[in-house]
């Protein structure tokens, strides 16, 4: 093999330093540590202190400080308190996360004929109890009265619960109204003011 011509030589090129690239092993553990404190992140329902959550995540405090600070610029927790400095998560951010996996997943027809399907199981319900909202409905007092089991009437009004979040996260699915987005609960009892799709 010739060797290349001098003019396409440079002898004063140094060979890349190898060790100084960082190792796999580090940029593999580098990820697995932030899936650990992204995974303590999305379960934070309190205030809890970065030595709690760096427990939690089975890893460093000065790790945990780092991620908690990141995570709080891209919205995922709020901070709590400074001193001491204490993080929870951020319920509007996963509350506009799911509005959006919903947009990416389903065309507005399937959305509207899911919504149609919640709607009308919530009047169901209403119907059922003689009631406008679940928290109107005293589970033991109506089971007693119609003689069912209480764990019925709970299974019930939890159900009627869980279709109310549901109604709005559709809801703002379709119309990704702003002001909703901010709503953490996803649940809100009051009556909706969207027209119910024909």
């Amino acid at each position: 093999m010739k060797a290349p011509p001098d003019d396409v030589t440079a002898d004063d090129e140094e060979p890349p330093n190898f060790e100084a690239l960082e190792d796999p092993v580090d940029l593999l553990d580098g990820e697995r540590t932030r899936d650990d404190f992204l995974s303590v992140a999305l379960q934070l329902r309190d205030p809890t202190p970065i030595a709690e959550i760096a427990e939690l995540a089975g890893r460093g405090a000065d790790s945990a400080r780092e991620y908690m600070r990141w995570f709080e610029t891209i919205g995922l927790v709020r901070r709590a308190s400074d001193d001491p400095e204490r993080y929870e998560t951020n319920q509007s951010y996963l509350y506009w996360r799911r509005v959006d996996r919903i947009r990416s997943n389903y065309r507005d027809t399937e959305i509207v004929e899911r919504l149609q399907e919640v709607l009308d199981e919530l009047d169901g319900f209403r119907e059922r109890y003689e009631a406008s909202r679940p928290t109107e409905v005293d589970i033991v007092s109506t089971a007693e009265a119609r003689e069912a089991d209480v764990e019925a009437v709970w299974e019930d009004v939890s159900r009627w619960q869980t279709l109310l979040a549901r109604r709005n996260l559709l809801e703002d699915a379709l119309d990704r109204a702003q002001d909703r987005y901010l709503d953490a609960s996803g649940g809100s009892e009051g009556e909706s003011e969207r027209k119910r799709p024909v």
